[in-house]
């Protein structure tokens, strides 16, 4: 008795953990959909901002490195 209110309880769970990632994965799926259009337009100015910011932080990071050796 007590290994089919298992088996039941379980099927239940794992119902509701399929409908979790099904949900997940729709959502993720329509925000790809929506941003790629938006990336595409934009991109003009993200991959000039990108590598500005890469530069800088590298630059920062560096910084703090010798400054670190200096003392």
């Amino acid at each position: 008795m007590f290994e089919i209110i298992q088996a039941v309880f379980s099927a239940g769970v794992a119902l509701a953990l399929l409908t979790f990632a099904g949900i997940t994965l729709g959502g993720s799926v329509v925000a790809c959909i929506i941003s790629t259009p938006l990336f595409v337009i934009f991109s003009p100015v993200l991959v000039p901002a990108t590598i500005a910011t890469t530069l800088l932080a590298s630059g920062n990071v560096q910084g703090g490195t010798y400054q670190k050796f200096q003392d």
